[in-house]
């Protein structure tokens, strides 16, 4: 019994290895698939293999929310899972905005004008968004020069140290709240 299960077992494991060739691998990765699903109230909010589209699957319906290169890569949502912050892109020039897109009012906000360098919209416990632009931070009306850009930061949760890394990858701490 012991000798057929381990036959059996053999065979199916020959069976997944060359089942797949590499261009079926390509074929995966040029065709497509789904990634970094997050559930809301709203449905779950996703993007694809590319990052170019923010996806929202209710009711077995998919819906395309926004539509800008690399916006899926480091998106964020919002605590209370009405908002989604992302990199807009616009693809005719190149430039960069913070952006969030409102899923109660079906709308995307642009937060400031497009740019060169912006970095990626988080948020806080309360909503409020927060990111880079070239080489300030912002969180509502706050605004501290960092003295370089940082993609990504990371706001502690009592809202007090910042955290980001320089252009020779050097991490930093500040106390944005006795700065």
């Amino acid at each position: 019994m012991k000798k057929l299960q381990f036959i059996l077992f053999f065979i199916s494991f020959c069976v997944a290895l060359f089942a797949f060739t590499d261009k079926d691998y390509y074929d995966f990765e040029e065709n497509g698939y789904y990634v970094h699903p997050h559930q809301t109230k709203y449905g779950v909010i996703f993007t694809d293999n590319h990052y170019g589209h923010l996806y929202l699957l209710k009711d077995n319906t998919i819906e395309t929310l926004v539509s800008s290169p690399g916006c899926g890569r480091y998106y964020s949502v919002s605590p209370n899972g009405k908002l989604i912050g992302f990199k807009f892109i616009d693809r005719k020039t190149d430039l960069q905005a913070p952006a969030v897109y409102n899923l109660t009012k079906k709308s995307m906000q642009i937060l400031k004008q497009p740019t060169n360098l912006c970095g990626q919209v988080y948020f806080t416990q309360d909503n409020i968004p927060y990111f880079t632009y070239e080489q300030y931070f912002y969180k509502g009306n706050t605004r501290i020069d960092i003295k370089n850009h940082s993609n990504i930061v990371s706001l502690s949760p009592n809202e007090r140290y910042l955290i980001y890394k320089d252009k020779k990858e050097q991490i930093h701490l500040i106390d944005i709240l006795n700065k």
